[in-house]
């Protein structure tokens, strides 16, 4: 698997894997070491029409500081 960057869901801002070239397959995108942003993944569940969906998303470090400001994410 080549996954060398993502886009912010809210913006569009590039996030750029970093040492894309170590990634395997057997790692988690997830948990992968991401400049300028994260990239997370959701599950959709029973109720939802995505139900059973599971996505990977990016979003940059502004977005992020942004929704958490106002209120629409929270830090855990």
């Amino acid at each position: 698997m080549e996954i060398k960057t993502f886009n912010c869901i809210c913006c569009g801002a590039e996030i750029k894997a970093i040492n894309p070239e170590e990634f395997t397959s057997g790692d988690k995108l997830e948990s992968w070491m991401w400049d300028g942003g994260t990239v997370g993944k959701i599950s959709m569940p029973y109720g939802s029409r995505l139900d059973g969906g599971v996505y990977y998303i990016g979003i940059c470090d502004d977005c992020i500081e942004k929704k958490d400001e106002d209120g629409l994410i929270f830090l855990e």
